[in-house]
Parts: structure tokens; sequence; C-alpha cells
């Protein structure tokens, strides 16, 4: 019927109008990141999409299973990254975990091994474009 708006589930989000044309989950993003302009263009670029970004220090223990995507800071990608890593997995266990570093020249392509080593499932470079971490979010939206 004209009338009749079809309820999406919690997260998701209709981008074409009444007709439910283009429906995709919009993923719940906590940025792991002391760069504060870095954190703070990231979140612009995620909200701007769609997504909802939460701050890490005031994320309730209770909302951290409700995390889909968690962005983590790599300043030391060889030495330390694991240790770094580790916390934020006991923390956030359903999360998909996305690097990132300033020591990658470049963001390794989706999926890459290195990436799995470390238990994450992307490495993006520091900075990296907001149309690569928009791609990022929706392949990881498909998963």
């Amino acid at each position: 019927m004209m009338g009749e708006h079809k309820s999406l589930p919690i997260g998701t989000r209709s981008l074409g109008g009444p007709w439910g044309l283009a429906e995709r989950k919009m993923s719940s993003v906590v940025i792991l990141d002391d760069n504060v302009p870095i954190r703070e263009l990231l979140a612009e670029w995620l909200a701007g999409d769609g997504h909802l970004v939460f701050d890490a220090p005031r994320l309730r223990a209770a909302m951290t299973s409700e995390i889909d995507v968690v962005l983590i800071d790599l300043p030391q990608l060889r030495e330390g990254a694991r240790a770094a890593i580790g916390p934020v997995r006991s923390r956030f266990a359903r999360a998909a975990l996305v690097g990132m570093s300033t020591q990658l020249g470049a963001s390794l392509p989706h999926p890459s091994a290195v990436a799995a080593d470390l238990g994450l499932q992307a490495l993006l470079a520091k900075p990296c474009e907001r149309l690569e971490l928009l791609g990022l979010m929706r392949t990881l939206e498909r998963q």
C-alpha cells in the first residue's frame, strides 16, 4: 500500500525512500586513536556515511558486544602490534578489527595474510583516503 513503510532491523538504513531500495546495515564503530584530529576526521567520514561512531572512553561495558568494527592505531606495526591488539580483541570480542598504521606506504588489500597474521580483518595506511575507508566498511558489512 502507498502509505505503508517497511520496518527495518536496528542498524539498517534505507537509502531508497519508502520503496526500500539499497537497504544496508550500518556498522557501529569505535575508533581507538590518540590523534584527535585523525579520530575526528574518521568519525566525520563514517557518520556522514550513516555509521554509528562511539567514543571509546564513554562506551559502557554492556555496549561493547554491539560494536561491529574497531579501528585501532598501530604506531609500532612490527614490534608491539600484537600486544596492542590483544586487549582490544578481549574487549570487543565479536567486532572486526582494522589496524591503521603510518608505517604502511599503502593500505593492504582485503583480505591480507599480514593482517590475518596479526588477528586483524584489514590494515589501512594512516592517513587513508575517505573512499578507501568507506569501501572497506562496505566490504566488512557484506561479511
